[in-house]
């Protein structure tokens, strides 16, 4: 038997936490959220399988948050999904891979490219 997927969830918009914790729960994952990047990362140290962190936080930017969290042992190997309410053309691809994101997704959110950006990124996580 599979085991839920713990998720942490770092997004300022309790409106946003809460659609993304209904697909989340859908997924069969549990979730713990942060509305700040310093809450963020103080949470990802009891090591969830999956962080989703906003790019646009309001006390550090989503780019800075990731490199924190690489550079962390405890948590740079914990899969990274950025959200980004920005249109996708103008987000510096690159630059979202050097701070440590392996995958991002924009907002609104569709359910199937959300549940399609989840997939992989917990397959990377085994079960015990």
């Amino acid at each position: 038997m599979t085991r839920k997927r713990k998720v942490l969830l770092v997004d300022d918009s309790a409106t946003y936490r809460e659609l993304a914790t209904i697909l989340l729960e859908a997924s069969d994952c549990t979730v713990t959220s942060a509305g700040t990047a310093a809450e963020g990362m103080r949470l990802a140290e009891d090591g969830p399988d999956l962080i989703l962190v906003d790019f646009n936080l309001p006390d550090i930017n989503g780019f800075h948050a990731a490199r924190l969290l690489r550079d962390n042992p405890r948590t740079r190997g914990i899969p990274l999904l950025g959200l980004t309410a920005d249109d996708v053309s103008d987000v510096d691809h690159q630059a979202a891979r050097d701070a440590g994101f392996d995958a991002f997704i924009t907002k609104p959110i569709a359910r199937e490219e959300f549940r399609a950006a989840l997939a992989p990124l917990l397959a990377t996580q085994e079960d015990p």
